[in-house]
């Protein structure tokens, strides 16, 4: 047998033979469609945001806003090192000024899962917001107004 036949393309959003068939579709696949069902042309930057998350490692925060001032939404993620396959998520504490919710939640974009954030991890004191104990992986989640967010009615 010929030991090209078993190789398979490592890149792309798809897990394909040497003979391009498709064998599966990658984690990253089901994850770019949960990112491209939020982040439209109704997102931008934030301006003005003061956003910190108390973290022993290097961390990448996002925070957008709705153009027509419906809500926010913070992307973020354990950037210190390269990513790998580790599943097990870390707890931080993401705190914010000037940067309201109504109705928070938290989504992970792997799974597409989205999830209520607890009364009791969040804390409010004038202009500052703190999300407790919040999941942090080496890929993104999100804390996100909830109307911003396409949902099934269940």
């Amino acid at each position: 047998a010929d030991p090209s036949s078993s190789f398979a393309v490592p890149s792309g959003l798809l897990r394909a033979e040497a003979d391009h068939k498709v064998v599966r579709r990658k984690q990253v696949y089901y994850a770019i469609q949960h990112l491209t069902s939020v982040f439209d042309d109704r997102l931008e930057p934030a301006e003005k945001t003061h956003a910190a998350i108390l973290f022993d490692r290097n961390c990448a925060l996002f925070p957008f806003t709705d153009k027509e001032g419906k809500g926010n939404l913070l992307a973020y993620w354990d950037r210190s090192d390269v990513p790998g396959d580790r599943n097990t998520p870390d707890a931080a504490d993401i705190i914010f000024r000037d940067f309201a919710f109504d109705e928070p939640v938290l989504v992970e974009l792997i799974s597409g899962g989205v999830y209520a954030i607890p009364a009791e991890r969040i804390t409010r004191q004038g202009e500052y917001i703190r999300f407790g104990g919040m999941p942090v992986i080496d890929s993104p989640f999100l804390i996100a107004e909830k109307r911003l967010l396409h949902l099934k009615r269940s």
